[in-house]
């Protein structure tokens, strides 16, 4: 199992991030390249290269491989010059194929659209071929991040009443887990299907890490939990009406201190954990980017 590891600063967390499980760091590094040489030339219009990145049994959207050609060749004539930006891209690996997931905002002369794209890749003669494509429409043309969905702080108040969550890693009861050591944290996420979180960080007087997922149709935690973490006080978490099926957890912490985030998803469980530490002495004087994005053309 891979981990990829985001250092927050004050807690400024690294936007574009890659999940990994069960690979190694040459096969995600693979499938990264595959996927912006893939956005170079759609964003290109150039068809052959284009198609070289198709499987020959690639089926999407009903199509076979020279289905989707063909319907490819007419679209970049018509569609004029394009910009497409992907951003927050997610990389599983399982055995010989790969899954990438990312947010992908399209626009041309004659449309402009938001959603999530998925690729499944294969090997193919030392190369990552895409054997799938699916494509996932966002309402209103947004991306859903940390800045667009409702404000932390407009989760119910901390309630004294719900007592301490203290479930070992073990302890498969409820979806919200939490393991506390001297040097690191765990908090484990656990649902019923494949997932992809959004992460951000708060710092300030109230420093907290904010978790956003989509498609969660029912949550049945208690809002607020007092913990009695090493970093983690408080685990709130709440299912927006106005945002159907979004939940969002914010994770409130004790101190906004330089902390490294590692996040692993198991697939085989659908359990999600982001482990806390501390940051190494000298990356208080280490520079951090507010945010990173892969842009290319899709």
């Amino acid at each position: 199992m891979t981990r990829t590891a985001t250092r927050i600063i004050g807690l400024c967390l690294s936007a574009a991030l890659v999940l990994a499980v069960d690979s190694h760091s040459s096969d995600i590094d693979a499938v990264r390249t595959t996927v912006a040489l893939w956005c170079r030339d759609w964003q290109a219009r150039d068809l052959d290269r284009y198609m070289a990145h198709y499987h020959p049994r690639f089926q999407g959207n009903g199509l076979n491989r020279e289905q989707w050609r063909r319907r490819k060749a007419d679209l970049f004539k018509r569609s004029g010059p394009l910009v497409i930006t992907v951003t927050d891209l997610w990389v599983v690996m399982d055995k010989d194929r790969a899954v990438a997931r990312f947010l992908q905002r399209y626009q041309s002369q004659r449309l402009t659209e938001t959603g999530e794209k998925t690729l499944v890749l294969v090997g193919d003669q030392n190369h990552w071929r895409i054997i799938e494509e699916r494509w996932q429409p966002m309402p209103d043309g947004e991306i859903p991040d940390a800045s667009s969905a409702p404000h932390p702080d407009s989760l119910p108040p901390a309630d004294q009443e719900n007592g301490p969550l203290l479930e070992a890693a073990g302890n498969h009861d409820g979806q919200l887990r939490l393991a506390s050591a001297t040097n690191s944290e765990k908090f484990f996420i656990a649902l019923d299907h494949f997932f992809i979180p959004i992460v951000s960080t708060i710092d300030g007087d109230n420093p907290r890490i904010i978790i956003d997922i989509q498609g969660v149709p029912r949550w049945q935690e208690p809002a607020t939990r007092e913990v009695a973490g090493t970093w983690i006080h408080r685990i709130r978490s709440h299912l927006h009406r106005e945002t159907p099926h979004r939940l969002r957890i914010v994770l409130d912490l004790k101190d906004a201190e330089a902390l490294t985030l590692n996040q692993t998803y198991m697939t085989a469980e659908n359990v999600y954990c982001l482990e806390i530490r501390k940051a190494e002495s000298d990356a208080s004087t280490a520079s951090q980017p507010q945010g990173t994005s892969l842009i290319h053309e899709p």
